[in-house]
C-alpha cells in the first residue's frame, strides 16, 4: 500500500472521528456527547497472520487511549514475513 493510500485512510478515519465528536445523541432523556478512538492498521504482505494484525492494532488502540482518547492513530506498519 502506498503512502498516499495510507494517508487517505488516516484522513478518512479522522473525518469519521470528527463527525462523531461533533454529534450529540439522546440517552435516557439526557443529551450526551460521543467520542471515538480509531486505529488504522495495514498489512503490507498477505503472508501476515490476521492474529498478528489484530495484536498490533490492539496495542496501538491501548496506547492511543492512554494518550488521551478521542483520537485517530496509525498502527506501525506490518512488514512481510520471511517465507522459507
Amino acid at each position: 500500500m502506498s503512502a498516499t493510500e495510507t494517508n487517505y485512510q488516516e484522513t478518512t478515519a479522522e473525518l469519521i472521528r470528527n463527525v462523531i465528536e461533533n454529534r450529540q445523541t439522546d440517552y435516557n432523556w439526557n443529551r450526551i456527547n460521543l467520542t471515538i478512538t480509531i486505529v488504522v492498521a495495514q498489512v503490507i504482505s498477505t503472508d501476515k497472520d490476521v492474529d498478528e494484525l489484530v495484536h498490533i492494532a490492539d496495542e496501538a488502540m491501548y496506547k492511543a487511549k492512554q494518550a488521551g482518547r478521542n483520537r485517530t492513530v496509525a498502527a506501525e506498519k506490518i512488514s512481510p514475513k520471511v517465507v522459507q
